[in-house]
């Protein structure tokens, strides 16, 4: 099984220099974490993945400060970066935690 694999139903594609990471249709993807505080206004946007992601650099992956660029428009979810292989790591952690309730749901619960 490769790397792409493994992150799906993240997507990475290349460019000429450098790649995306993206995240289509962001409130099909992990919705439970998103209700947990729906209450306060939590519906799993793509904005509020936004900030989950930063969170997620800014606690578990500092390094990739500055050489990663989050986006966020209407249900996509995409981060940049001039080189894949961050992308990769990147996606293999973020997705690892997703995938990890005693690593997420703290997180999230920080947002």
């Amino acid at each position: 099984m490769t790397v792409r694999d493994k992150i799906k139903p993240f997507v990475i594609v290349d460019y000429n220099i450098g790649g995306a990471l993206h995240l289509y249709s962001v409130e099909d993807y992990k919705q439970e974490i998103f209700d947990t505080r729906k209450a306060e206004g939590f519906t799993g946007t793509a904005a509020q993945w936004h900030a989950l992601a930063e969170l997620f650099v800014a606690e578990e992956m500092p390094d990739l400060i500055g050489d990663i660029e989050i986006e966020s428009e209407s249900d996509i979810l995409t981060i940049y970066a001039d080189d894949c292989t961050l992308l990769e790591a990147f996606a293999v952690k973020f997705k690892a935690a997703l995938d990890d309730d005693e690593l997420i749901y703290p997180l999230f619960n920080r947002l």
